[in-house]
């Protein structure tokens, strides 16, 4: 009676075994863990390697080869990639000139795959890395292959500036319409202080496209601290001005040259016949330029008497010049 209990105990588990293992048949395990070798050859080469790695003062050797598509970088067997080196021996990570990604390509060589922000890998190869640079070279401005023309604009220069032309008038020049983008590059006007407010400017002049302040258009002052000189003055003084050198001149237009107005006279001489002549007396000055007779206050006129003499007469007027 106790036999068959425990044979009828038992046929369920056997049947549970029976199912468990036939669902358990068709699993493969190798992509959970690593495969095994049971025999009692590879089990008594593990025990041997595990003997060895657990003694006291060893370790593991580091690997001395690798296989094919790899190599070795400081004690491990690693791919050619960009962190580690392209070749197939060099170890030291890839360093391309302005490359902000590198890849390695066919033939195991560092190469760009993408440049720094205004950097361009303009003659097309990778393996130099990004050479140009894009915000100031003018064949390639901006992007590879856009040049800045040097000869659209007479009389400018030509840069390429944050990777735009940029055309910029010489000195003296000026596009006086649109000056922050020329279209043409004229000549700009000259401008002369008048600092005697005169409507004349002496010797310092300005060139732009407006008159700066205190400058005017007429130039030729030849005394810009005297406000009754300059050119074409109509009037005529009888004193001189002190010239820029410390001199004295009675050139008030400005023209080179002393001058008295139309009718005033200098006397010279009386002649024998007929006894004619008069006018202002010299005051000997001397120099170019210089009217001797220019402020005289001394009269003559010739006067026959037994001979032809000149009479001196002071008439209250001075000789008057420009």
């Amino acid at each position: 009676m106790r036999r068959s209990s425990i044979l009828l105990l038992a046929a369920p588990a056997l049947a549970f075994l029976g199912v468990g293992c036939s669902l358990l048949a068709g699993v493969d395990f190798d992509e959970a863990h690593p495969a095994y070798d049971t025999s009692d050859a590879n089990v008594a080469s593990e025990a041997s390697a595990m003997d060895a790695a657990d003694a006291p003062g060893r370790d593991a050797a580091p690997a001395t080869s690798c296989p094919s598509g790899e190599k070795l970088c400081n004690g491990l067997c690693v791919k050619p990639k960009p962190e580690n080196g392209c070749g197939a021996t060099l170890c030291a990570p890839c360093s391309l000139p302005h490359t902000a990604e590198t890849t390695c390509d066919s033939r195991l060589r560092c190469a760009s795959v993408r440049c720094e922000e205004g950097w361009g890998n303009c003659d097309n190869v990778a393996s130099d890395g990004c050479e140009t640079d894009l915000r100031t070279d003018l064949t390639d401005c901006g992007v590879c292959d856009r040049r800045c023309s040097t000869t659209a604009i007479a009389n400018a220069d030509t840069a390429c500036t944050l990777g735009v032309c940029v055309n910029t008038c010489k000195a003296g020049f000026a596009d006086c319409a649109t000056p922050s983008a020329p279209q043409v590059c004229a000549a700009l006007p000259t401008w002369f202080q008048d600092a005697d407010g005169d409507g004349f400017g002496g010797a310092a002049t300005a060139r732009a496209c407006a008159a700066p302040q205190g400058y005017v258009v007429r130039g030729g002052d030849c005394h810009d601290g005297n406000s009754n000189v300059f050119p074409g003055q109509p009037l005529y003084f009888g004193v001189p001005y002190t010239t820029l050198t410390n001199g004295t001149s009675f050139d008030y237009d400005c023209n080179g040259a002393e001058s008295l107005p139309p009718g005033t006279l200098g006397f010279t001489s009386c002649p024998l016949a007929p006894c004619v002549g008069e006018g202002y007396a010299s005051t000997l000055r001397t120099g170019v330029g210089l009217n001797p007779y220019c402020g005289s206050t001394t009269y003559r006129t010739c006067v026959l008497t037994t001979s032809c003499n000149a009479t001196t007469t002071t008439p209250g007027t001075t000789a008057l010049c420009h």
